[in-house]
């Protein structure tokens, strides 16, 4: 559909799925992806245009859409702090809808353990194989991770969500190494898996 983003202090219609640029401002603009449509965000943005007018996306939610892309774009990570309730979890996927962008989603609990994490060991035709969960699927992938509830998180899971945050390095249970260190890269381990430069963490809090 069809919606209006201001520029320059006037509104711009345009049909967002069908082009890969848009300008949110002067100095903010969005390439935006393909997704996959398993793993893109589909029908949040309209929870943000206009009642009157739905080609409109409201004011304050264009200025959170354009601090987003900013900080995408600088490969910055976000925190969203807010009262209690969906609003933070639906702009963020409006966002992710916005600019094309693949999503993977944790819950944060106070039962979220490291496996939940990283890698759960499960049974697949009598073998015992190692699934890779959410943060490291975004982290391989280059897609946008959002964790949904960070202020419920055990002190114990804290050091891997930081490592993974700040270092982009997380140790793998199946003896896989994720990090964005081209000196380790260019060492050819096999084990040494790199983080793709588009993932980005929006927080929730």
């Amino acid at each position: 559909f069809n919606i209006l983003l201001h520029h320059n202090f006037q509104l711009l219609t345009i049909s967002f799925r069908t082009m890969k640029r848009l300008r949110l401002s002067r100095e903010i603009s969005l390439n935006r992806g393909n997704p996959e449509p398993e793993k893109a965000a589909v029908n949040y943005l309209s929870s943000f245009l206009v009642h009157r007018n739905k080609s409109r996306v409201l004011p304050w939610a264009l200025s959170h859409f354009r601090w987003l892309a900013q900080k995408d774009q600088l490969g910055q990570d976000m925190f969203l702090v807010g009262a209690p309730g969906p609003l933070r979890r639906r702009l963020a996927m409006a966002y992710c809808e916005l600019a094309g962008r693949e999503v993977e989603i944790v819950t944060l609990t106070q039962d979220t353990t490291e496996s939940d994490l990283k890698q759960r060991r499960e049974i697949v035709n009598r073998s015992a194989l190692f699934n890779d969960q959410a943060p490291v699927r975004a982290a391989m992938n280059g897609r946008i991770l959002i964790l949904d509830g960070l202020d419920k998180a055990e002190r114990n899971v804290l050091p891997t969500l930081n490592n993974l945050l700040e270092n982009r390095e997380m140790t793998l249970a199946d003896g896989r190494f994720l990090t964005n260190r081209s000196d380790a890269l260019k060492s050819g381990d096999h084990n040494l898996i790199h983080v793709h430069p588009d993932f980005r963490v929006i927080a929730l809090g």
